[in-house]
């Protein structure tokens, strides 16, 4: 199986930012379903490649890449799998 080519670089998660946008925009409209225009959330968990944290640089690209894909809330998480009680209690800014 071919790797998506937005998340193909070797020393990056993210090794193009358009085709990364367009995967995440794709997923995002699929969630949505058709015919919506809801607000939407997004949480980002980076599972490769984040040994000593994430730059400001890579944070930025997460929140910039989730905004451009049609998020309206954008939070990046780095640690422990959250679990889906996290996830909601990070949406709803508890």
């Amino acid at each position: 199986m071919k790797a998506n080519p937005g998340f193909s670089h070797q020393r990056m998660l993210v090794g193009n930012f358009t085709a990364a946008q367009k995967c995440l925009k794709a997923a995002l409209s699929q969630a949505r379903g058709s015919g919506f225009s809801i607000s939407t959330s997004v949480v980002i968990h980076p599972l490769e490649k984040t040994d000593g944290g994430l730059t400001q640089v890579e944070e930025r690209l997460f929140h910039e890449l989730a905004a451009g894909a049609g998020a309206s809330k954008v939070f990046v998480w780095v640690g422990a799998p959250l679990s889906d009680a996290e996830v909601i209690s990070k949406i709803k800014g508890k």
